[in-house]
């Protein structure tokens, strides 16, 4: 999962489990998500409303927030499919926050900015938050039981193809998401601190770490750069990553919104 995904879904569920009245940890810096942050800060008309993502989720609570949702809408340029610019800050599609408060949602979108690269504790991104616009309703969502189903075949059909055209590596991926996806797998996840303890249920859990795994999705040496080569298999190709790419934020979406317990 790239890094703005990761760090969205984990600001959402932290956000969530702080609202309903949970105790949370310090965000950042600990958090895996924030591991390349020097700061994550959150503006409302150009003024910084919390340096923090915990002094966030305060605030949030302070402004009649009772609720925060993870929102993903494709950016449908058929030049540049949102897989193959997952790898790239600001690609992959429109991915935000969605605060709940008086019959509204406030949407909270990330701004990514590169600091310097020689940071010797590899922190060399700053993340700002910033409040851009507010919707009524959001579009149908699945549930986790859903998007688990509808995740599974993409992933099967995939699968099949890595086997066919030897690629072993990305076999491996889907192999061990399907297995998440039956509770089956004892390999962790790369996150594990995406959810507070006891705010999803198995069927999110697994389905969050379904989608971890098969996460194919990157710049140089990643699945958008593992073309078969022959005609027919492009084709396939083509065909089956763009359906599994929006499969996987399916899932994430499905997952993480069920610690919107309102």
């Amino acid at each position: 999962m790239n890094g703005s995904t990761a760090q969205l879904a984990a600001l959402t569920c932290h956000a969530n489990a702080f609202l309903s009245g949970r105790e949370v940890p310090e965000f950042f810096p600990g958090n895996s998500t924030c591991q390349f942050n020097e700061s994550i800060t959150f503006a409302v008309r150009d003024d910084v409303v919390a340096a923090t993502p915990n002094a966030w989720f305060q605030h949030l609570r302070d402004t009649g927030v009772d609720g925060v949702r993870f929102v993903h809408e494709p950016s449908e340029n058929p030049q540049f499919p949102d897989h193959m610019t997952s790898g790239f800050v600001g690609g992959g599609g429109n991915t935000v926050i969605a605060a709940r408060r008086a019959g509204v949602l406030d949407l909270w979108m990330p701004g990514w900015k590169y600091l310097d690269p020689n940071a010797k504790d590899r922190r060399v991104w700053s993340v700002r938050y910033e409040l851009f616009s507010a919707v009524e309703e959001l579009l149908p969502e699945k549930t986790p039981e859903q998007a688990t189903m509808a995740l599974k075949a993409p992933l099967k059909r995939i699968l099949d193809f890595t086997k066919r055209h030897r690629r072993g590596a990305f076999s491996d991926h889907f192999t061990r998401a399907l297995a998440h996806l039956e509770g089956e797998s004892t390999t962790p996840a790369f996150h594990q601190d995406l959810f507070v303890a006891g705010t999803l249920s198995e069927t999110s859990t697994r389905l969050l770490n379904a989608c971890q795994a098969a996460w194919v999705f990157g710049g140089m040496g990643s699945w958008n750069d593992a073309h078969p080569g022959d005609e027919a298999g492009t084709g396939e190709y083509k065909e089956l990553s763009p359906a599994l790419y929006a499969a996987l934020l399916d899932g994430v979406t499905a997952a993480v919104n069920e610690t919107d317990r309102r």
